[in-house]
């Protein structure tokens, strides 16, 4: 029986054997999942505007973002430079608001 989601069991157990990896990193994990949801279809790639985007209440030490912050991190940053090329691997993942779908992960 499949889940109410509308995904295979096979689909999920092989998701979550990714995901419970021991024998690689935190990175190669994040990368094999990724390519996983892509051959299932479930990935959509674009670009987002920071306007879109929130963090979760309890993130930050509950202070979510704020200017101060940024602003401070934002002058560190172009002060002391930055790895332009690892934003490449910048990843963010939504949960469906359809509780149906979300219910077995």
């Amino acid at each position: 029986m499949d889940y109410a989601h509308g995904l295979a069991k096979e689909v999920v157990a092989k998701g979550q054997a990714i995901l419970e990896s021991k024998d690689k990193s935190v990175g190669e994990i994040k990368d094999d999942f990724i390519e996983f949801l892509d051959e299932q279809n479930m990935v959509q790639k674009g670009v987002l505007h920071t306007d879109l985007l929130l963090t979760h209440p309890k993130n930050r030490g509950s202070l979510l973002l704020n200017p101060n912050n940024a602003h401070r991190n934002g002058s560190l940053i172009r002060r002391v430079g930055a790895n332009l090329g690892e934003l490449h691997g910048a990843v963010s993942m939504e949960m469906s608001p359809n509780p149906k779908r979300r219910q077995d992960f």
